[in-house]
């Protein structure tokens, strides 16, 4: 090639000067932005906490929700990649509007959730009445027990949620399916199932809680923090599961909820929880 080596090694090296210049620069930002999503996160996991025990008066078990929730987006919530979104980079701009969003999620899941009152309903008649206008759910109820006792307002809230969660998360296809069937014989069990075609993806807009952005009181990630709230209300708890092509949220409701001894959470439980998030 016609170039002088003479004057090309020292363009040679300014380029390479640069190039680690900017990959440093590169890590020190992606370093800031993964701690303050850490601090993010914390604060998230610290109001969930405070909600949930000022919720105890009103809802039973209210801290058992509030650890479940921390604890799921601690297993399923970090993906690769994760950024804090445009915002964060201010950091006065992003506490303001985190503030305002952790204040908009307490008002709204107070709102929410206004118990009624424990009767005994017939389960499959309120699960089918809920369920008359989603056409694109199929329903399963033929083996519900009938009646159970149950707060109506609470459980009409975990099936109104379970059914938004198939909008958001099967918007076109997936043949979600909401189940209600009646599980074991020693200990029965009301379970409602909702299921659908599902992977990863998927399953990360459950976990509202560790992603990026402002926290939101609407989409699948609030819609969920609600069903772990009304179950636990009911004495009973929620599973979340992904697989390569399935996706379900399960909720189990013991016939019998008002029998149910749960001892509260130990005083360290706000502890316990946050060091799950310590990854």
């Amino acid at each position: 090639k016609p170039w002088d080596i003479r004057e090309l090694q020292p363009v040679v090296r300014q380029a390479a000067e640069l190039f680690y210049l900017q990959r440093e620069y590169d890590a020190l930002v992606a370093e800031k932005l993964s701690v303050i999503q850490r601090m993010l996160l914390m604060d998230r996991a610290k109001v969930l906490c405070v909600l949930a025990t000022s919720l105890q008066s009103d809802l039973n078990h209210a801290a058992y929700a509030a650890r479940d929730v921390i604890q799921f987006n601690a297993k399923h919530g970090f993906a690769e990649g994760d950024a804090v979104a445009a915002g964060w980079e201010d950091l006065w701009t992003g506490t303001v509007g985190e503030a305002a969003a952790s204040v908009e999620i307490a008002t709204a899941v107070r709102a929410a959730l206004q118990p009624s009152g424990f009767e005994s309903r017939s389960l499959d008649a309120v699960v089918s009445e809920l369920a008359a206008e989603q056409t694109g759910v199929s329903l399963d109820t033929s083996a519900m027990p009938k009646p159970t006792p149950v707060d109506a307002e609470v459980f009409r809230v975990l099936i109104t949620r379970l059914l938004r969660l198939a909008e958001h998360l099967w918007p076109s296809g997936g043949d979600p399916k909401l189940s209600c069937y009646l599980s074991g014989e020693s200990s029965p069990e009301a379970v409602i199932r909702l299921s659908g075609a599902g992977d990863l993806v998927r399953l990360s807009q459950l976990t509202s809680l560790t992603q990026g952005g402002l926290w939101s009181s609407t989409g699948p990630g609030f819609d969920l923090l609600l069903v772990y709230f009304a179950a636990h209300h009911h004495a009973g708890h929620v599973t979340v599961e992904a697989g390569s092509d399935a996706l379900s949220v399960e909720v189990r409701l013991p016939i019998d909820p008002m029998s149910d001894e749960r001892a509260p959470l130990p005083e360290a439980w706000v502890e316990q929880v946050l060091a799950t998030l310590e990854l």
